[in-house]
This record gives C-alpha cells, sequence and structure tokens, in this order.
C-alpha cells in the first residue's frame, strides 16, 4: 500500500507531462501549417513583371521570426495571425529606428489567408514598448481601442505605403491613406499625360468621433512604365501600378470604429428627452456605405429642463442592427410634472455613412 502512495505522484506528474508535450506537439502542427500557407501566399504575391517589388516580398520572407508568431481569435471565426519581422528589414529600408514591424494576416473561419500587410507600429513618444501588446491588432479589427498610444502604418508586402491609423488613451485620433489627385477636395491639379500625382491623406478626429479637419499632403508621382520610389525612404513603390491607375490593395483598409449616437426621443417647450446610444462598425475599403455595424447598446437617456417641477422616467430602450447599414433604437418613459404622468415612445435609425 505505501508503494502505491508514492507512485502516485510520479504518476500524475508523467501524465502531465505527456499531456503538456501533446499539446506542444499540435500547437508545432498548427503552427507549421500557417507557416507553410504564408510562404506559399506570399510567393503568390510577387509581381511576375516587377523585379523590385518581388525582391521585396523575398527580404519580407528571408526576415520572418516565426518562432514568435502569435494568433489573436477576431470576429466571424477569424484569427488574425501576427509575424515580427527582424531587424534587417529595418536596416535594409532604413525604416525608422522606434519603429516595430510585423507582417499581419487574417485568416477566415475556412483557414484561408484572406488579406495581409506589413505594419508597422510607431509608439507615441515616451512609450518604450519593444513589441505590440497582445490583443492589440484584434481590438483594431473589432472594438477600435486598442491598449498603446501610437501610429499603426500599413504596407503591401511589397511595401507600398498604404494607409495609417492613430490612437490615443483607446481612441482613433486619425485615419491616413493615399488618395489619386483626381479624387481631391482642395482644387489639387488631376492626373496629366499619363502621370498621377499622389496625395497623402489625413483626417483628424475628436475623441467623439467627429471630423476635426482633413489635410492633403503631396506624396509622389507616378508615371505610366515607370518604377517608383518611395520619397520618406522606407518600402519601395508606393505604387504597383506604376501607370496611376486602378486602386487594387491601395485603398484596402479595414478596421473597427465607434462613437456615440444622440437622438431627441421627445421634447415641449419646458424640456427635452435625448437618448444617448454607443455603436459600433468596420470601415471597409470598396465596402456598400463604407462599412457596415458591428453592436448598438444603450448608454442612458438625458433630460434637460427649462422649468423646474419636471422629471422623466425611462420605461425602456431597445437598440438593434436593422440590416448592416442601418441601427435604430426605441425609447419609451414618461415624463412628471405635479402629479399627472404622461409616457412618449419614439424611435430613430441611422444609416453607417450617416455615422461614420
Amino acid at each position: 500500500m505505501r508503494k502505491s502512495i508514492f507512485l502516485l505522484p510520479v504518476i500524475l506528474i508523467n501524465l502531465v507531462l505527456l499531456n503538456s508535450c501533446r499539446k506542444e506537439t499540435s500547437a508545432d502542427a498548427s503552427n507549421n501549417e500557417i507557416i507553410s500557407k504564408v510562404n506559399v501566399w506570399l510567393d503568390s504575391k510577387k509581381p511576375a513583371i516587377k523585379t523590385t517589388q518581388s525582391a521585396n516580398v523575398e527580404l519580407l520572407k528571408n526576415n520572418l521570426n516565426f518562432s514568435r508568431l502569435r494568433i489573436e481569435k477576431s470576429a466571424g471565426d477569424e484569427k488574425i495571425v501576427i509575424i515580427p519581422i527582424s531587424d534587417g528589414l529595418k536596416k535594409e529600408k532604413n525604416l525608422e529606428e522606434k519603429a516595430i514591424p510585423n507582417l499581419v494576416l487574417i485568416l477566415d473561419n475556412m483557414g484561408k489567408i484572406r488579406k495581409g500587410n506589413i505594419v508597422l507600429y510607431l509608439p507615441e513618444n515616451g512609450q518604450a514598448n519593444f513589441k505590440v501588446p497582445d490583443n492589440t491588432f484584434k481590438k483594431i479589427l473589432n472594438t477600435g481601442d486598442p491598449d498603446c498610444n501610437g501610429k499603426f502604418r500599413y504596407l503591401s508586402v511589397t511595401g507600398k505605403r498604404l494607409h495609417e491609423l492613430e490612437y490615443q488613451n483607446g481612441k482613433l485620433k486619425s485615419f491616413s491613406n493615399v488618395k489619386d489627385s483626381s479624387l481631391n477636395l482642395n482644387n489639387i491639379t488631376a492626373r496629366t499625360n499619363s502621370c498621377v500625382d499622389w496625395y497623402w491623406v489625413t483626417t483628424v478626429y475628436d475623441q467623439w468621433g467627429n471630423i476635426i479637419s482633413q489635410s492633403w499632403e503631396y506624396y509622389t508621382t507616378t508615371c505610366q512604365g515607370e518604377d517608383c520610389e518611395d520619397p520618406y525612404n522606407a518600402m519601395l513603390c508606393p505604387s504597383d501600378n506604376s501607370s496611376g491607375g486602378g486602386t487594387g490593395d491601395a485603398q484596402g483598409y479595414e478596421y473597427a470604429v465607434s462613437r456615440p449616437w444622440k437622438w431627441d426621443v421627445a421634447f415641449s417647450p419646458n424640456w427635452v428627452v435625448e437618448s444617448y446610444e454607443s455603436v459600433t462598425g468596420v470601415r471597409v475599403y470598396g465596402e456598400y456605405q463604407g462599412g457596415h455595424f458591428t453592436n448598438i447598446s444603450h448608454s442612458s437617456s438625458y433630460f434637460s429642463v427649462a422649468l423646474p417641477g419636471y422629471t422623466w422616467q425611462e420605461l425602456g430602450n431597445t437598440p438593434s442592427i436593422d440590416n448592416p447599414q442601418k441601427v435604430k433604437s426605441f425609447t419609451t418613459g414618461k415624463v412628471i410634472h405635479q402629479g399627472l404622468e404622461t409616457t412618449y415612445s419614439s424611435n430613430s435609425f441611422k444609416y453607417f455613412n450617416e455615422l461614420f
């Protein structure tokens, strides 16, 4: 009996070790499958007739640190694969010293890579970061409130500068992207003689998601038959299409946005009832209305009065997503004055392109 008692802890330790080894083997097999997919996908992104861009993809492949690969879960059973990029690529392409580069890929619910970007994280001055914090990309894609301050600069895997997201205190501070001069609203000269002027367009937001300002900064010019070079000396070829036409992945942004929505439930000369909802969506280039809603919740109702003696009692609120591009809310309650109660019910709706 005593011998079996002594053997029991040994058996339990061996079982724990065996289970741990099985988990490690399973994780290694899963990672190896992902690594194989990544390499095949990257090879498919090499432009057949553009040696510079193809060389950039090969350089990227040779500088991927697969040993530090990590996965974050995303909406719709998708997965975000984050693979750190070694300093060799930073030195070769003269990237900013403080930039933290990663290859970020999205796997759909079937495990297929549906998109991928080089993402340079540029921490805000004073922040000492050696890696992008865990679940940052999950929040960028799903909730829009990452726990770090700074800029996330997105490049294509061939090195083309695409767009940039800047966050501060868990809020989107600005969004920038490359635009064809023909899309400008500031009387900038459009394309001429088969050449196109490209601009870096930055939209700045307040803490509530309202646009404060928008600026157009000259970026580069591409012409038919030319190879192009990034004027910021970061990566080569800001435009894969040297003729300057089309969009390709140049505008392929996808990121979560959120903001409050305020609407009037009822009003009179003496008082106003307002309902506040919190709305979240995803901006996606090329999607109808520019994106879709993912969540809406009721925050509160606010009662403002011009004369004393009035009170408001909310009885119910039902926010909902009517369709991917439309949210609505229903609120009911009663206004009480000198013992008299009057019930009010109202509903309102908003479209995605009205809020975002």
